[in-house]
C-alpha cells in the first residue's frame, strides 16, 4: 500500500515538473517571438525613414535646380529687355524738343522709371533676384537705373549700361548649363522680348498721356 502511494506521488511530481518545463519553454518561445516582432518593426521603421529622407532630399534638390533654372531664364529675358529700354530711351530723347515736344522731359524720366519700378515689384524679381547673392551686381545696377533720371543714363551711368551690355553673354552661358539637361527650349525669342519691352514702354506713355 505504501509502495503504491510513493509511486503515485512520484508520478504526480514528474507530471508537475514536466508541466513546469513545458510552461517555461512556451514562455521563452513567446518572449523570443515578441522580441523578433519588435526588432522587425524597428527595422521597417528605420528603412521607411531612410527612404522618406532620401525622397525628401531628392525633391528638395530638384526644387532648388528648378528655381535656379527659372532664375537664369528670367535674368536673360530681363537683360535683353533692359538693353532694349536703353534703345527706346535714346529714341525718345532724340525726339525731345523743349516746350513744343510731344512729352516733357519730366514725363520721359517718370515713365521710364515706372518701367524699372514695375520690374522691381514683379513676382519674378521677388522670387529670383531679391536677396539672391548670385545676382547682387545685377540688382545693384538695376536700382541705380531707377534712382537716376533716364535722360542722364548715358552720361552719368555708362558703367551700368556697359554691365547690361556685357551681361547678355554671361546670361546666355549661364542658361546653357540648364538647357543642356532638358529638352525644353529655355531661350525665349529675343525679338519677342524686345517687342514686349517696346509695348510696355509705349503703353506707359499712353497711359500717362490719357491720365
Amino acid at each position: 500500500m505504501t509502495t503504491v502511494k510513493v509511486t503515485k506521488l512520484f508520478a504526480e511530481n514528474n507530471a508537475q515538473a514536466s508541466s513546469s518545463i513545458g510552461t517555461g519553454i512556451n514562455s521563452s518561445v513567446i518572449v523570443w517571438i515578441l522580441f523578433g516582432v519588435i526588432v522587425l518593426a524597428f527595422s521597417v521603421f528605420i528603412l521607411y525613414q531612410y527612404i522618406k529622407d532620401k525622397l525628401a532630399h531628392k525633391r528638395s534638390k530638384q526644387a532648388a535646380l528648378e528655381l535656379a533654372r527659372d532664375a537664369a531664364v528670367f535674368v536673360r529675358d530681363l537683360t535683353i529687355k533692359i538693353n532694349e529700354l536703353f534703345v527706346l530711351n535714346r529714341e525718345q530723347l532724340e525726339k525731345f524738343v523743349p516746350s513744343i515736344g510731344e512729352y516733357k522731359m519730366s514725363e520721359i524720366n517718370q515713365n521710364t522709371k515706372a518701367i524699372i519700378v514695375e520690374i522691381l515689384k514683379s513676382p519674378q524679381y521677388r522670387s529670383y533676384l531679391h536677396e539672391n547673392p548670385k545676382y547682387g551686381e545685377l540688382v545693384t545696377n538695376l536700382i541705380a537705373l531707377k534712382d537716376l533720371n533716364a535722360n542722364l543714363w548715358d552720361t552719368k551711368a555708362p558703367m551700368v549700361i556697359e554691365f547690361f551690355d556685357k551681361n547678355i553673354q554671361k546670361a546666355n552661358d549661364d542658361l546653357k548649363k540648364y538647357q543642356d539637361i532638358t529638352i525644353e527650349n529655355l531661350y525665349n525669342d529675343e525679338e519677342q522680348l524686345k517687342n514686349e519691352m517696346r509695348n510696355s514702354y509705349e503703353k506707359q506713355f499712353t497711359k500717362n498721356q490719357e491720365g
